[in-house]
């Protein structure tokens, strides 16, 4: 197993930051370690978590549990949930997991004097609503031990960015676009008899010896918009990994995607080329891939690619400005990706995925990690989609907060009094 080589903590500062960015950076590390193609079987898993909260924190004969016990963490670890992911590869963690894990980690260095400070850059945001009250209750709550022992090393920080949907300030013409192309959307949509787009049957998924799915049946027909809630680390990015693929697991189980038997001899690229997703790790990617314009961003869309590399046709350009104009983004177009605000880049994300009219939009967790008015674009920018175009949205997230109009069905995850989760339905 490789050891983790973390960034060094400065000496001079002794600071540790827990944020989304601190995230990003820490899987770019683990992406430009992966030597799955030089391993046998082809999988490097990588960093797991037990050795990246050990890291830097003790001696590498100690023992995690019990070092949480000397530093008197159990209960901050409890609140965490993590003990179930301690052989997970960081990689394979959730976005809600590896915030999780910063923050924890940050004690740890804290509780062994190792840095001297931790900032907590908008914790709350990415974490579902129960580890959210509870973590309130050890940090805010007079007289919590956790208060008590670190109150003076903790500093809280909330980012802010002026955020704005106003679609009645597009040009016109990009508004006589926007009509032309929607009613061609329009027509696409009503010559299509309703079809199932996703059935799975007694779905069963175990990771690291735990069950993270167990006897799912569900199905979703297109037009059903539908909101997947749960809390951190239930299942519901294992649940969309089996739709797109990315699960080996979809090959020992019942799983249909468009009318197909996934393992059936079925092309991966007939179902990718159906599929628009939108997901932290597609968000990743672009971050890495350096100078590239939100044109090409949203072009790449019709390729299925990261960074465009074809000769685009002129009726992909017009959709281009139909989508931009759509989202009030028209100015954006000549941009550097990179050069955007985080929520705008998630943004353009997902015009990117829905802009080929793929017949099943994924949007994994689309708010994570942006501030109150970013999420509150998102939102109403993903409310415009479903009713500009013939795309099924199924929208996945830990935050009630985020259920739309457009969604019609939820499908929440409960837990059961085994270890594991549930899904419960609701019209």
């Amino acid at each position: 197993m490789k050891m983790f080589n973390p960034k060094k903590i400065e000496k001079n500062t002794g600071l540790f930051k827990v944020s989304f960015e601190e995230a990003h950076l820490l899987i770019e590390r683990e992406r430009k370690n992966d030597d799955s193609e030089f391993m046998e079987g082809g999988f490097d898993p990588g960093t797991n978590l037990e050795i990246f909260l050990l890291q830097e924190c003790f001696e590498k004969e100690s023992k995690l549990h019990e070092l949480i016990e000397k530093a008197h963490l159990q209960e901050l670890w409890n609140v965490l949930s993590l003990e179930k992911l301690l052989n997970r590869g960081l990689k394979f963690l959730s976005t809600g997991e590896m915030k999780k894990a910063l923050f924890f980690k940050a004690f740890l260095l804290l509780a062994c004097r190792k840095i001297e400070k931790i900032i907590l850059i908008d914790l709350y945001d990415g974490l579902d609503f129960e580890t959210v009250a509870k973590l309130k209750d050890l940090l805010e709550t007079e007289g919590s031990y956790l208060r008590m022992r670190f109150s003076n090393a903790i500093e809280m920080q909330k980012t802010n960015e002026a955020f704005s949907f106003d679609k009645e300030t597009s040009p016109k013409q990009e508004i006589d676009i926007r009509s032309a192309l929607s009613q061609e959307i329009d027509s696409n949509q009503r010559g299509r008899e309703k079809k199932e787009l996703v059935r799975m049957e007694k779905v069963n998924v175990t990771w690291s010896g735990v069950q993270v799915l167990k006897n799912i049946d569900w199905q979703l027909f297109e037009g059903e918009h539908s909101l997947i809630l749960g809390p951190n680390g239930c299942g519901k990015t294992t649940l969309l990994e089996l739709i797109s693929g990315d699960n080996p697991q979809v090959y020992c189980n019942e799983v249909y995607i468009f009318g197909k038997k996934r393992g059936s001899g079925e092309s991966i690229w007939d179902i990718k080329k159906q599929l628009g997703i939108v997901s932290y790790k597609l968000h990743l990617e672009y971050r890495l891939l350096g100078s590239i314009s939100v044109e090409n961003v949203l072009l790449s869309g019709f390729y299925d690619s990261i960074g465009l590399y074809d000769a685009p046709k002129e009726s992909e350009k017009k959709a281009v400005l139909f989508w931009l104009a759509l989202a009030n983004m028209s100015e954006c177009k000549d941009k550097n990706f990179a050069n955007l605000s985080y929520g705008m880049q998630r943004a353009i994300l997902i015009l990117r995925s829905v802009i080929k009219t793929p017949r099943l939009l994924i949007l994994d967790e689309p708010c994570h990690a942006l501030s109150p008015s970013e999420r509150s674009f998102v939102l109403a920018l993903i409310e415009e989609i479903a009713k500009q175009s013939a795309t099924t949205i199924l929208h996945v997230s830990h935050d009630e907060i985020e259920f739309l109009d457009c969604e019609k069905k939820i499908f929440r995850f409960l837990p059961e009094t085994e270890k594991g989760y549930r899904i419960e339905y609701r019209s």
